[in-house]
């Protein structure tokens, strides 16, 4: 009866279980509901349908009444366009019977675009002019947003209604037990409205003819009788009570009544026993789905002989799966995954000629997969991943034509991929339709067949983590058109391919990490325009990365570019680099620090890099600004960084800084001067916020991170250091003393972190520190105080969150004395900044006046004395026709090298 297809994009096991689960939920609903006469998906169905031969009329009063309705809905997309005639009856999701003297009898507004763009639906409304429609048999307004809206309780009042269907509208509250008044009613659907609540059912006892009930995610916590009243409507056939929070049924179990149940979903019922298992399975000889996924279930097993679908994933079952599953013989779904199901894969589920789809997936089977499982030739989902099978795998499995979906990954599975590439393809005279291939994290062995390359339907193929060897060649994809991820890794592969072949893919993941990639970088990767993932660590490669590589990344949406532990050179010239705000993932590569040996800036701000911070980073002796924070970083901060020669030097008590943008951009036609500011995309946190402000600019950045261990005091020889940020780490110890000898530290964040003990003194003695944060840390004493400090000290911000700490902002310390009250430390600081601005003025009088001085003083010199104005005025020409001549020189010269080389 049941038909199920499949779908697979990379997704994960469950979330293929869901997707799978919602899509076989409703191909079955609206199987089972075609047999009840019902559809509510189309349009085709007992109460839309009208003789052809005879003209039904629009009613004036329902007319108007439609149209106050349309007024009320939301409706962008003008689906409702058509209601702008006179005939009504025409009018989509409109039908009229003329047995009823042409009155509408049918309203189906249910929302008709996709539930991407439902999500971000305007809100509508119930217009009461709904009442007007007296007759109707069937209501659709599922899909639209009702914005928390009660349901309205004149609903009740259409008391011919046989269909209702409110599910995924966007109602809240109560749901009104008035509905039980509609005694015509055969479907109910009030599903996936998480805030409705019903605190009884007896309601539905009222309604004698409900075959469809569908309540899935409303609150009935409080429906202590639920199974009692829904055991008296024996002619339901589909119940979907999912995510319901329903609590816990007592004692003693009601006979079951429920004769005509076909499909029941209980899932994710935490007080699911045993006992009701039994009940519903054995009690209903016309059962065919059932769904008690993620109830907590431990022991037993469904044994209903007319089961077709059968979902108890997510439970706590144990034991080996019983012999007895043979009965199941009409079972076209059997999810067992996430439980702790042991012993061995029974030889009789190869009786199950009917599955289609069987999930076994992270539980701890053990034992070889029998060769049984080759019988089910309907199979086309096979997942027992993550189990401890072992042994090869069976040759059956190359029989099975419609396996879509393969993966036995992480399990211990040997042997050879042959048998099973030929089998699909020599078995299945019609093509195999295996797209998704997963067999990582195994023990198999041998060469990857050529015949890989002819199964022309694969879209996943992961092979990593296996002891695979020989070459990968191009005939090993040559018909694959639709492969998309692709995983070799962790192997013993040799990947030879021309650097002119074409792929017949394109690709959004390759992963080729631990193989051997013979040649120079693949040039065939410049083809692979959807690429997101790229794996390459420890592949072999060597020389320089291809000059069209990084115009590649650029018009590419690469998201994660893995090219670790490889012998890349060729960037001995390299300034900058500024790789923040990407998704770089994986440990920072080591080359950096020994092949980028003219690196000035290195930005890798933002990112998923992990592991320790590489030692042989302070190899970089020209390095002037470093930022690695906000990645996943985690041990201590290295000693070696200390090590920074150029962030040691103090020249004439300024910083040597190189002007970054000249040496990356070399046509500009002279460098900047140093002392002058540029902007440039590189962002430097100082002094609390970000600045693009670069000039004799020296800064070390590892703040949001999970850093542990104490600050080096090797930071101390660092004297040319100007910013400092450790913030947001796990930093632990005291702050070392020598934190003074950083003479040109201008700001340093070192909060958020677990730092101990007395802040030192010698901070005072840091004249050019214009930003410091400590807050949020275990140091305790009194804060120092010093001329300079005094300055800081105004804002309490920067000590909070240490609970121990006192003085000047904070609290007094114990034993200061009360009396004396201290200055107001903002005046003094207001009034020691107008007296430097006084004394700068003052200078600046100063200069100015000696300038206009010795100015008029020359040129009245020369005004006055002939023969230092004719001696001047001669030099001027001297020196006009000397540098004439040496122009003339250099362009002579210029022209015949120029002449030489062309």
């Amino acid at each position: 009866m049941m038909a199920f297809i499949y779908h697979s994009k990379c997704q994960s096991a469950s979330s293929r279980h869901a997707t799978m689960l919602s899509i076989l939920l409703l191909l079955s609903v609206a199987a089972i509901s075609s047999c009840l006469g019902h559809n509510d998906i189309g349009e085709n169905n007992n109460y839309h349908a009208k003789p052809a031969e005879e003209i039904i009329r629009c009613i004036e009063s329902e007319r108007k009444a439609l149209l106050a309705i349309q007024s009320d809905m939301y409706d962008p997309g003008n689906w409702l366009s058509s209601w702008n005639n006179d005939d009504c009856c025409k009018w989509r999701g409109v039908t009229c019977d003329n047995t009823t003297g042409g009155h509408v009898t049918t309203l189906d507004l249910r929302y008709p675009y996709s539930t991407d763009y439902y999500d971000i639906i305007g809100a509508s409304k119930v217009n009461p002019s709904l009442l007007e429609l007296k007759h109707l048999k069937y209501l659709d307004l599922s899909m639209n947003n009702f914005d928390g809206a009660h349901i309205p309780k004149m609903i009740a009042l259409l008391v011919h209604l046989e269909y209702l269907n409110l599910s995924y509208a966007s109602f809240s509250g109560l749901i009104p037990p008035q509905l039980g008044n509609l005694s015509s009613l055969r479907r109910l659907d009030l599903g996936r409205d998480y805030d409705l609540r019903a605190d009884d059912l007896d309601w539905l006892s009222r309604i004698p003819s409900l075959e469809y009930l569908d309540m899935s995610g409303v609150n009935l916590s409080q429906a202590t009788s639920w199974l009692f009243q829904i055991n008296s409507i024996p002619t339901l056939q589909v119940l979907l009570l999912s995510y319901t929070q329903l609590p816990p049924v007592s004692s003693p179990v009601p006979p079951f009544n429920l004769i005509s149940l076909s499909m029941l979903d209980l899932s994710f019922y935490q007080h699911f026993t045993d006992s009701l298992l039994r009940l519903f399975s054995n009690g209903s000889r016309s059962l065919e789905y059932l769904d008690l996924s993620s109830n907590g279930l431990t022991g037993d097993f469904a044994s209903a002989r007319s089961l077709e679908y059968l979902d108890l994933s997510g439970n706590q079952i144990v034991g080996e799966i019983p012999p007895t599953v043979r009965n199941l013989v009409h079972l076209e779904y059997l999810d067992l995954s996430n439980n702790n199901i042991t012993g061995q894969l029974p030889q009789t589920m190869g009786n199950l000629q009917n599955l289609g789809y069987l999930f076994l997936d992270n539980n701890f089977i053990i034992g070889e997969i029998p060769e049984t499982m080759g019988r089910l030739f309907n199979l086309r989902v096979l997942d027992i991943s993550n189990n401890h099978l072992r042994g090869q795998m069976p040759r059956t499995l190359g029989g099975l034509c419609k396996l879509i979906n393969l993966d036995l990954s992480d399990n211990n599975v040997d042997g050879e991929l042959t048998y099973l590439f030929d089998g699909l393809l020599s078995n299945c005279p019609q093509g195999a339709k295996i797209s998704y291939l997963n067999l990582e994290a195994n023990h198999l062995s041998g060469m990857i067949p050529a015949s890989m390359g002819h199964l022309s339907q694969l879209e996943e193929v992961y092979l990593s983590s296996n002891s695979l060897l020989g070459d990968i060649t191009e005939s090993h994809f040559s018909n694959l058109t639709n492969l998309e991820y692709l995983n070799i890794s962790h192997n013993f592969l040799n990947v030879i391919l021309p650097n002119d072949w074409c792929p017949p893919f394109n690709a959004s993941s390759i992963d080729m990490s631990f193989c051997h990639i013979v040649g120079k970088f693949p040039d065939w990767i410049r083809t692979q325009m959807n690429l997101k993932e790229l794996y390459l660590s420890r592949v072999g490669l060597s020389g320089n990365l291809p000059p069209w590589f990084s115009e590649y990344v650029e018009a590419t949406s690469l998201e994660v570019l893995v090219l670790s532990s490889n012998h890349f050179n060729g960037c001995q010239e390299l300034v900058s680099l500024d790789l923040s705000e990407n998704k770089f993932s994986g440990e920072i590569p080591t080359w950096v620090g020994i092949s980028l040996s003219s690196l000035k800036v290195l930005c890798l701000r933002s990112n998923r890099f992990q592991g320790v911070i590489p030692i042989n980073l302070a190899s970089l002796t020209s390095l002037q600004v470093l930022d690695i924070s906000s990645n996943n970083l985690f041990g201590s901060i290295p000693s070696s960084i200390g090590n920074f020669s150029s962030l040691i030097k103090i020249q004439n008590g300024t910083l040597e800084f190189y002007d970054v943008i000249y040496s990356i951009f070399r046509f500009h036609p002279r460098p900047t001067p140093l002392g002058t500011f540029y902007k440039e995309s590189i962002l430097v946190t100082a002094k609390g916020y970000y600045s693009t402000r670069l000039s004799l600019v020296t800064s070390i950045d590892l703040s949001n991170n999970n850093l542990s261990g104490e600050i080096p005091k090797e930071l101390r020889k660092l004297r040319g250091l100007l910013f400092l940020n450790l913030s947001k780490n796990h930093l632990n110890g005291e702050i070392t003393e020598t934190v003074g000898d950083m003479k040109q530290l201008e700001s340093l964040d070192l909060s958020v972190n677990n730092l101990i003990g007395v802040i030192p003194l010698s901070l005072s003695a840091l004249d050019f520190l214009s930003y410091l944060n400590l807050s949020h840390n275990n140091l305790s004493g009194r804060i120092p105080t010093g001329p300079h400090l005094s300055t800081l000290n105004v804002d309490p911000s920067i000590y909070v969150g240490n609970k121990d700490l006192c003085g000047i902002p904070l609290p007094p310390c114990p034993g200061d004395a009360a009396s004396p009250v201290q200055p107001d430390t903002r005046d003094e600081y207001e009034e020691e900044k107008n007296s430097e601005k006084l004394e700068e003025l003052v200078e600046f009088a100063a200069v100015a006046l000696g300038f206009v001085v010795g100015f008029w003083s020359y040129i009245g010199v020369i005004i006055v004395k002939q023969s230092t104005r004719i001696a001047l005025f001669r030099l001027i020409d001297r020196s006009c026709d000397w540098i004439y001549v040496l122009l003339a020189v250099k362009s002579s010269k210029l022209k015949s090298k120029w002449q030489m080389m062309t």
